[in-house]
């Protein structure tokens, strides 16, 4: 194989090597004669070093020389190479023009755009390469785009640039270019799609470069400027930069509302009629059959709102209005005009769903939750008091129309102008106007004092839309006694999880017929079980007393609301006196008579009441609590008779009858006969009157009597029935209430502690010998010696809180004892740090301080090992519960 020289002047290692490789032996298999490595130029290239050109050496074959336009023969030739034109005039003469598509224009631009240090190599490639490879031969690639070619390129275009952020090239390339690096790498990138290489698409630019810039913002500022045909560079970019800044800065609640819609309009994707719906206020539907047409035609009749703008208040008001509240007032339109119902159609619509959510996220952007309180703990605190009820609900729902307002300003403002007060007198000040009160305000005072009833609500909201000459109509009318009745609710315990007066009141806005026969029934008993029966519907307890006053009010004239009411209170309790005999002697066939006799059926009753068995059953009430009448059992019923006529025999005979009626035992007959009252122990009081809760048929007095006889163990029963429910009551009453010797051991030893009184984990030593012996009843034995095992322990660094952890322990909520026994149950109880006693203390802190999350996550500890049955890889799936018991 023959040398391949460069002469000592070219450097092009890898065109070197593709010019020397392969067989480049001539005919007959010798080598070439090697040649000097002198430089010719590109038309001398046809003649060979001794002068003679290829004529002369007799060779007849075609050459390609370049003057006959065939291809040079370019053996062991090096050519000079200086700049792109002569490169490009290689390809040429070598007819390689197809590596540039066919044309030398295509070279020189190709070549040209290479210019930089490494175009050299090029030149010397092409110099020493052989035609067939000079397509191995390619001038640098262009340099990248820089962003200043973009600016350069996009002003000497002829589109549109007004409106982008840059007035000139010089002011982008300051700007942009040099300012912002990750800005100009998005005007690089939009520039290389629509503007370099002539592409010169402005518009396009103009939009890839805002949604670059300002992402959504830009999007839905196009999208609007579409929407409204008013679709420009200048106006969407302006539009595009003033929804930037607002984003950037400014009011925290103003840029939610802003990302709202913007995230609306971007994903209508161009749909005009949805893009219109983002950003307005969510308003709840009008439910009902009737539209606001035909309610308007109606109006028209019988005017309740202003008929000149009918529609629009029709449909600012019904969306708040409960169901139906549209028919209810179409039908007092067209049958019902004036009659002084039209209140009724005003009920308010319950709070929206979502409500809390909305109202504690716009108070954390505004940063106004209650110190220490977190978006979470909000919603939580706002469901419980919606569930309440009462004004406190009321007033939370009302503020909820303000969660809309734009800004944290607006939001403030309209809270502060949507109190109760100032709800209540922009409604007053309503009626008032139109003659409809007078006193301004007594009626501010019901309003706010009522603001939580359906009643005042909806008096409100008719008072503030209907028109002048209704307004007399919106005055529901008042309500009734409902503190009265709550309060014998609550002395059973039946006042519900709703606020009981307004609940009762909103009942009674519904149905006002039902509720004086549950006032009377109520009112007539003092017996839990039997008020308890009034509350399931059974309203017959207070039928006697519903005869007695409408004999006495109704039957005679009176039909005022509030008399009536009254004297169901007072007949309840007893009328007392002479009236009160009469009653109590009637009351078996008032109550037969039921709630819709005559009144000459209810005043026979009356007349008919005989009094010749009242001593007996007096004296025999008395004999029941145990009374023994010195020996003399008539001597009582002589007594009681001789005293009837008088004010204080009829008084104390009626008191006593009233006694036995409402279930009040032993000690109100006592009382009414004015004979002596034992005082019970505490622990007695305790015990029995649990037992009466828990709906035992006993006389709460004689039970205390019969405890105290022996008060052996009543400390501990006590004890132990206080922190039991109804269902293991009976193991406390029948526990013989002995303190266990470790318990008596502990609490001597932590006496001198500190550890007792009143916010101690006892009252004194013998209280906490107490509650340990309760827990001996209630766990077991070994719980209360170990208990008793900890307190004297606890006495060697001797503290009240080594006492309160012994407690804590032994008295674990059901919900710690149960968690930890599913992890012992699943064998991974060692994870926990420390013991039993540890996790029970641990888990009682947790309680104390979030309740509901410490449950849940001890519950699915509990779950989640039930599941696993023995699994110990699905045990460990309890790992994930963790967190809410904080360990």
């Amino acid at each position: 194989m023959g040398k391949c020289r460069n002469g000592g002047v070219f450097f092009a290692l890898a065109s070197l090597l593709a010019a020397c490789g392969g067989d480049d032996k001539s005919e007959g298999g010798q080598p070439p004669v090697e040649q000097d490595a002198e430089v010719r130029q590109l038309e001398d290239v046809g003649n060979p070093p001794d002068g003679k050109t290829n004529a002369d050496s007799g060779d007849d074959e075609d050459t390609g020389g370049g003057t006959d336009g065939g291809p040079v023969d370019d053996l062991g030739l090096v050519r000079n190479v200086e700049d792109c034109e002569s490169a490009c005039q290689v390809y040429a003469d070598c007819g390689r023009l197809d590596v540039w598509n066919g044309t030398l224009d295509a070279c020189r631009a190709a070549c040209d755009a290479g210019a930089g240090p490494r175009l050299p190599d090029f030149f010397s490639c092409v110099a020493v390469s052989t035609c067939d490879a000079l397509d191995q031969c390619q001038p640098p690639p262009p340099p990248p785009a820089t962003c200043a070619d973009v600016c350069d390129a996009l002003f000497a275009c002829e589109g549109d640039t007004t409106g982008l952020p840059f007035a000139d090239s010089a002011a982008c390339q300051a700007e942009v270019c040099a300012a912002d690096a990750e800005r100009a790498t998005d005007l690089l990138r939009c520039g290389e799609a629509h503007v370099l290489e002539d592409a010169c698409e402005v518009g396009d630019f103009a939009f890839c470069l805002g949604e670059a810039f300002y992402d959504d913002c830009f999007l839905a500022c196009a999208a609007d400027a579409a929407c409204a045909g008013e679709a420009s560079v200048a106006s969407t970019w302006a539009c595009a930069v003033a929804c930037d800044e607002a984003t950037r800065s400014g009011d925290p609640l103003q840029r939610r509302r802003d990302e709202q819609r913007r995230d609306c309009v971007v994903a209508a994707s161009g749909n005009c009629d949805a893009i219109g719906r983002c950003g307005a206020p969510a308003v709840r539907p009008i439910v009902g059959d009737a539209t606001v047409e035909a309610l308007c035609a109606a109006n028209a009749d019988c005017p309740v709102f202003a008929v000149e703008t009918c529609a629009e208040t029709a449909a600012a008001v019904l969306p708040d209005l409960a169901d139906g509240a549209i028919d209810c007032l179409l039908e007092h339109m067209t049958a019902a005009c004036d009659d002084g119902a039209l209140y009724r159609c005003f009920a308010p619509a319950p709070a929206a769903d979502g409500g809390c959510e909305e109202h504690c996220l716009v108070q954390q952007l505004c940063g106004t939750l209650p110190d220490g309180r977190s978006e979470g703990a909000c919603v939580d605190a706002c469901a419980a008091t919606l569930a309440a009820g009462g004004a406190a609900a009321a007033e939370l729902d009302a503020s909820f129309r303000c969660d809309a307002e734009a800004t944290c300003a607006e939001v403030e403002a309209c809270q502060a102008a949507g109190g109760p007060v100032d709800l209540c007198r922009s409604a007053c000040s309503r009626q008032v106007e139109c003659g409809a009160s007078a006193d301004l305000q007594g009626c501010e005072t019901a309003c706010v004092e009522g603001f939580g009833t359906v009643r005042r609500a909806a008096e409100r909201l008719c008072a503030q839309n209907a028109e002048c000459g209704q307004v007399d109509l919106c005055l529901p009318p008042a309500p009734p006694p409902c503190a009265a009745l709550c309060d014998l609710l609550d002395d059973c315990n039946l006042e519900g999880d709703v606020s009981c007066v307004t609940a009762c009141d909103d009942a009674d806005y519904v149905a006002p017929e039902a509720f004086d026969p549950r006032l009377a029934c109520h009112a007539s008993t003092a017996r839990c079980r039997e008020r308890i029966e009034c509350e399931a519907g059974d309203l017959s307890g207070g039928y006697a007393c519903i005869g007695y006053c409408r004999a006495r009010l109704e039957c005679n004239g009176d039909t005022s609301a509030e008399a009536q009411r009254n004297c169901l209170q007072s007949c309840g309790a007893g009328p007392g006196g002479a009236d009160g005999l009469v009653f109590e002697a009637a009351a078996e066939c008032l109550a037969g008579a039921g709630l819709g006799a005559e009144c000459a059926v209810l005043q026979a009753c009356l007349n008919d009441a005989a009094g010749d068995e009242t001593c007996d059953r007096v004296c025999g009430a008395q004999a029941d609590c145990g009374v023994s009448f010195d020996g003399d059992p008539n001597a009582c019923v002589r007594d009681c008779e001789a005293s009837l006529d008088s004010a204080d025999g009829a008084a104390d005979a009626a008191c006593t009858l009233s006694a036995v009626r409402r279930g009040e035992g032993c000690r109100a007959v006592l009382t009414c006969n004015d004979l002596p009252v034992a005082e019970p122990s505490a622990a007695c009081a305790t015990v029995c009157s649990a037992r009466a809760v828990c709906g035992e048929d006993l006389d709460a007095y004689r039970c205390e009597v019969e405890c105290d006889a022996d008060p052996t163990g009543d400390a501990v029963r006590a004890a132990c029935a206080e922190r039991v429910e109804c269902a293991e009551l009976q193991l406390c009453v029948d526990a013989a209430g002995v303190v266990p010797d470790a318990c008596a051991a502990g609490c001597g030893a932590v006496e001198p502690c500190n550890a007792f009184g009143a916010d101690g984990v006892a009252a004194d030593v013998a209280d906490c010998g107490a509650q340990c012996g309760a827990s001996a009843i209630l766990d077991g034995a070994e719980t209360a010696d170990a208990l008793g095992a900890c307190l004297s322990s606890s006495a060697e660094v001797c503290t009240r809180d080594a006492a309160e952890s012994c407690f804590a322990v032994s008295n674990a909520d059901p919900i710690c004892v149960e968690s930890y026994d599913a992890l012992e149950e699943c064998g991974i109880a060692d994870i926990i740090q420390g013991d039993r006693n540890q996790y029970y203390l641990d888990c009682a802190a947790n309680l104390a301080a979030d309740e509901a999350g410490t449950r849940m996550s001890a519950q699915c500890i509990i779950d989640t090992a039930a599941m696993a049955m023995g699994d110990m890889f699905a045990c460990f799936g309890v790992i994930a519960c963790f967190p809410g018991l904080g360990m």
